[in-house]
């Protein structure tokens, strides 16, 4: 994930429904951002599987589920930019501690591509302002950090001393 937000979007503004794929942060995401890039950092972002998933409990990231509003099971889709999930930010940053959380977000709140199970309208968002997991409208723009996968064998680095 990218240390700042690139600005704000709203997750699904025009099927005003929670799934990720084709959502209007996906497309800007994959189409917009990643293609604004430098033919030198889209050569070493990869293309990366990911699957939404969905939360039975939007504050807590253990009450995960493998299907969505409807039952719906989410497809695996292949991007090269694309919102992080809750289980990723959870390998970066412990979710149960509301202090990590803060400081890591510093102050900012970001949408994760997961839905919230009980609602069609809403999304897991990370919150910085109390650390941790809230739901959020799909329409309401939040904050977006891209995650994407770089393949450091493309990336012309030299170490400093």
């Amino acid at each position: 994930m990218t240390a700042s937000s690139i600005g704000m979007r709203a997750f699904n503004d025009s099927h005003v429904i929670n799934t990720y794929e084709n959502s209007t942060i996906d497309n800007y995401l994959e189409n917009e951002w990643y293609n604004g890039l430098s033919s030198a950092m889209k050569a070493a972002i990869q293309p990366t599987n990911i699957k939404q998933v969905s939360y039975k409990i939007p504050t807590d990231p253990d009450s995960k589920q493998e299907t969505g509003y409807k039952g719906e099971i989410y497809n695996t889709i292949s991007r090269h930019a694309f919102l992080p999930s809750v289980g990723e930010i959870g390998k970066v940053v412990d979710l149960k501690n509301p202090d990590k959380v803060k400081a890591f977000m510093n102050g900012h709140s970001i949408y994760t591509r997961d839905s919230v199970q009980a609602d069609h309208l809403l999304v897991e968002v990370l919150y910085g302002k109390d650390g941790g997991l809230i739901h959020a409208p799909v329409h309401v723009p939040c904050s977006v950090r891209p995650a994407f996968v770089i393949d450091l064998s493309q990336v012309n680095y030299s170490v400093v001393k």
